[in-house]
């Protein structure tokens, strides 16, 4: 059920703020949102790591 809602979450992130993505571990609002670009494309770990900043 916690899954669930986590996802359904994020979807309603997502169509709020549609140039944003929601990174597989996130859980709440106020979590690192990504901004999807070229230069993130196999990058998105490194992203993450760095808090969002390519």
């Amino acid at each position: 059920m916690h899954e669930l809602m986590r996802k359904s979450k994020a979807s309603l992130r997502v169509s709020r703020k549609p140039k944003e993505a929601c990174p597989a571990n996130w859980k709440v609002e106020g979590d690192l949102t990504l901004t999807p670009s070229a230069p993130m494309v196999g990058k998105v770990q490194e992203v993450i790591e760095r808090g969002g900043k390519l």
